[in-house]
């Protein structure tokens, strides 16, 4: 893996995020984003092999930017959202190709491109 975009809204969770991908072995260009506006213009401007989204933004909730890159781009796709809003990430990517993988600190939703 060569490049990640980490959409996240503050730098405290984008570094907490970087740091847990470095304790994964993920040796890759960290891309961060703070909003769903700067990731939509890095996502116009670069390739990434991952795309990282931690909701919610401040711009946005972030589920509508994560199909979007599912749909737009090859990159493979997660979004993370705390486990007490795991339910309303749930409820929002229902009509998306997004399936929720809930756990007990944070609820991870993997999306993949529309049919």
């Amino acid at each position: 893996m060569e490049r990640i975009l980490l959409v996240s809204a503050t730098e405290k969770s984008r570094t907490m995020l970087s740091q847990f991908l470095t304790s994964c072995g993920v040796q890759a260009q960290l891309a961060p984003a703070s909003s769903g506006a700067e990731a939509r213009r890095m996502l116009v401007d670069g390739l990434f092999d991952l795309i990282l989204v931690n909701t919610p933004l401040p711009d946005e909730f972030g589920h509508d930017m994560a199909q979007q890159a599912a749909n737009d781009t090859l990159s493979g796709v997660i979004l993370l959202a705390k486990a007490e809003i795991a339910d309303s990430v749930a409820e929002k990517s229902r009509t998306t190709a997004c399936s929720l993988y809930p756990s007990r600190s944070r609820a991870c939703c993997s999306c993949r491109r529309s049919a």
